[in-house]
């Protein structure tokens, strides 16, 4: 169980903050393409 959770439970962290890390880049770079909204501070 141990063993599960160092090794699964990381890799699993690392892709959920990959996921997390790409969506903000990709609203941001939307955001800014956009124009629409002025950038926060």
């Amino acid at each position: 169980m141990t063993d599960l959770i160092g090794t699964e439970g990381r890799a699993l962290w690392l892709a959920a903050l990959l996921l997390v890390l790409a969506a903000g880049l990709a609203a941001a770079l939307i955001a800014a393409t956009r124009g629409g909204l002025p950038p926060r501070r």
